[in-house]
């Protein structure tokens, strides 16, 4: 049977911990239209979930703080394997680590996203200058007319 082949804009990205070992592989489009109106929907959600985390009341029990937390962290990774379009995203990154594990103060959602976005958004502009100049090349034919 005969095949098409349509390239899909997927990247390969090695995720790396601090210390440089390879953690695994993530396979994400940097250049999709879609992500940034979908991670915006998504960061105003762990937002939300930061807020709730604060108002939890102090007179709940240790054990139900961490079951809320682990409710949350699920939450984020779901939200974030929607976000990249990849099912295994969370796991490559976080690992069996809750997502709201912070460092200096940083959650490692937060730490992810800051590590993620530079990338995504280099992919992007370069995308959108080839784009350009591949439009430019036709519009340029009707408006010298």
């Amino acid at each position: 049977m005969a095949s098409i082949k349509i390239d899909n804009g997927l990247k390969t990205y090695d995720i790396e911990n601090s210390e440089g070992v390879v953690r695994g592989q993530i396979t994400i489009n940097p250049k999709d239209i879609n992500f940034f109106e979908r991670a915006q929907a998504m960061g105003k959600s762990i937002q939300d979930k930061l807020d709730d985390i604060s108002k939890l009341p102090d007179t709940m029990s240790e054990v139900d703080v961490l079951k809320q937390l682990s409710i949350f962290d699920t939450e984020i990774k779901t939200e974030l394997n929607i976000l990249f379009d990849d099912p295994h995203l969370c796991d490559v990154v976080f690992g069996n680590q809750n997502c709201l594990n912070t460092s200096g103060g940083v959650t490692f959602v937060e730490r992810f996203m800051n590590a993620i976005m530079p990338v995504i958004r280099k992919e992007f502009k370069t995308e959108a200058e080839k784009s350009s100049k591949r439009i430019e090349k036709y519009t340029s034919q009707v408006v010298d007319k």
